[in-house]
């Protein structure tokens, strides 16, 4: 059963007497039955029927006694019968609709429904509470990891961070440098290559990404020219023996 379909309904007693103490025998067992039935209905508190549904939920032999109990029964609920322009029926004859409504059932669903929606919004606000003071106790299950690596592993990255290094023994020109030295019009990788190692190692440079400093140093050498590149301590020792031998030569 659905959660708005209640099994029972309330029933007023005092009302109940009050209300019905105009109406028949007849009449109030008439009523009884339309408030059961209007209990189950879609909307609460309101029910149509058709003339024949309606006499035959309430056991009426002929057209004259509908008419009587449908007269009857506007004294304790609103009853309101329509034709086919859907406009009030005055006779019987005319009637292919009737809805009757309980003013006191519909008020009280309304005031129902009210209840529960707040009791729903506190609920959410209760839950909702209860999850914002849980965050700090699940933030790192909820964490990406990306999250992770900036915060609680902090230790591991720097495990695994990316050292710099010396000049590696097995560096080679790769295929790709010799795409873009091909495509820039860089110096010749091949032939760069020798000076690039014996300028960093005699440094002592260290980098993260060998590759990338060797592109730096073919870019660098179009720059300047034909200076393709930092002279070395070796180069400069070689210019003074130049220098020398040639001052000698010329005494």
């Amino acid at each position: 059963m659905a959660k708005d379909k209640w099994p029972f309904m309330q029933f007023y007693v005092a009302d109940w007497i009050q209300d019905t103490q105009l109406l028949s025998l007849k009449g109030e067992g008439a009523w009884i039955r339309i408030i059961c039935q209007m209990w189950i209905a879609p909307e609460r508190g309101v029910l149509s029927l058709t003339p024949r549904d309606f006499t035959t939920l309430l056991r009426l032999d002929n057209d004259h006694d509908a008419e009587v109990m449908l007269h009857e029964l506007s004294r304790v609920g609103d009853v309101y019968p329509t034709n086919r322009e859907r406009n009030h029926a005055d006779t019987w004859a005319t009637i292919v609709n009737i809805t009757i409504t309980s003013r006191r059932m519909v008020r009280d669903e309304v005031k129902r429904k009210a209840k529960r929606d707040a009791d729903i919004k506190y609920n959410e606000k209760r839950t909702k509470g209860k999850r914002s003071k849980n965050d700090s106790k699940t933030t790192d299950i909820l964490h990406t990891s990306e999250d992770i690596l900036h915060t609680s592993n902090r230790k591991k990255i720097s495990r695994t961070k990316k050292q710099r290094t010396s000049f590696p023994d097995d560096f080679v020109v790769s295929g790709r440098i010799l795409q873009l030295s091909k495509h820039n019009q860089w110096p010749d990788p091949v032939a760069e290559l020798e000076a690039f190692r014996d300028y960093h190692s005699s440094r002592g440079s260290t980098f993260l990404d060998w590759e990338a400093a060797f592109r730096t140093w073919l870019r660098t050498g179009k720059r300047l020219n034909g200076n393709k590149r930092p002279q070395t301590k070796g180069d400069q020792s070689m210019d003074k023996l130049k220098k020398i031998l040639e001052w000698g030569e010329e005494k």
